[in-house]
């Protein structure tokens, strides 16, 4: 029940989710709001299925959890924010899109728009991150078998993108900048680079977690540090921009060592640096690794 007795369901509306206990609010209908506050750690809201939610709003603050398509759904869902804004709280925004159908749930930003992730609050699940981002909290894929994909607009990352529990991280055509505290990390998981670029930062392949290019793509780093594993797919490339690359695990050019042309090519002069190892991982045809 709302106070007043009215659903927020404009611009000159505010929605304060604060009541106390454990409760679910079913979002039915599609609107724009003037801002959102979620302050009660127990309450969830859910953006049902083929339903769309707008902030118009600067800020927006989540202690719950906000899951977008809650049922899975085969219907586009999705949270946009209409213009610039600061998201905060310790809560998490789940995206729950239809497996191999991402745009069932996806969180967008209108033009000329900016999304802050401030550093306690974390996005997660299966679906696709459209909007221009500064991350400086959580971005996570945890779903086993399923991706996370984040495309479309370039992010900054001065928090955590990781991929975890078999599920698959994916940068999809877009330039990924790192501040020096930022980290991406598959950890039990994939991260994936389909013709995107990651410039500084620490990149890191933990507990049998990688780090690869996508075949038949090429993609590019720049001032990274990489621990752990570091591979490039069959029939893929990597580029190195100056001023190179700090390797201080193990990089294979062609892990599955298949029949296709696969190589790590310098752009720029730089360094390939740290107290890691390159192998170069030929089949027969000594041309598919170099």
């Amino acid at each position: 029940n709302w106070s007043p007795q009215l659903v927020p369901a404009n611009a000159t509306h505010a929605a304060i989710i604060s009541i106390p206990g454990v409760y679910t609010v079913n979002y039915d209908i599609n609107a724009n709001l003037g801002g959102l506050s979620i302050t009660n750690p127990n309450a969830d809201l859910d953006i049902l299925a083929n339903h769309s939610l707008f902030i118009s709003a600067t800020d927006m603050h989540n202690d719950g959890l906000i899951t977008i398509n809650p049922l899975a759904a085969a219907a586009n869902t999705y949270l946009e924010f209409a213009q610039s804004n600061k998201l905060d709280g310790t809560g998490t925004i789940v995206l729950n899109a239809v497996p191999g159908n991402p745009v069932t749930a996806y969180i967008q930003t209108s033009a000329g728009a900016t999304l802050t992730q401030a550093p306690d609050h974390t996005i997660s699940g299966i679906g696709r991150i459209y909007a221009l981002l500064v991350n400086d909290g959580t971005i996570r894929a945890d779903v086993n078998g399923q991706a996370l994909e984040l495309l479309s607009a370039a992010k900054s990352n001065g928090g955590l993108m990781t991929a975890v529990n078999g599920a698959t991280l994916l940068f999809n055509g877009i330039p990924i900048t790192q501040d020096s505290g930022g980290i991406i990390r598959a950890d039990n998981g994939t991260v994936l680079l389909h013709s995107a670029s990651i410039t500084g930062g620490t990149l890191q392949g933990i507990s049998g977690g990688q780090i690869s290019t996508n075949p038949g793509t090429g993609s590019a780093l720049a001032d990274c540090t990489s621990e752990g594993a570091l591979n490039i797919a069959a029939n893929s490339s990597l580029s190195i921009y100056s001023p190179g690359l700090t390797q201080n695990g193990l990089f294979t050019i062609n892990p599955t060592a298949a029949d296709a042309t696969t190589y790590l090519q310098y752009q720029q002069s730089g360094l390939l640096a740290g107290t890691g190892e390159l192998v170069l991982n030929a089949s027969a045809n000594l041309a598919t690794a170099y």
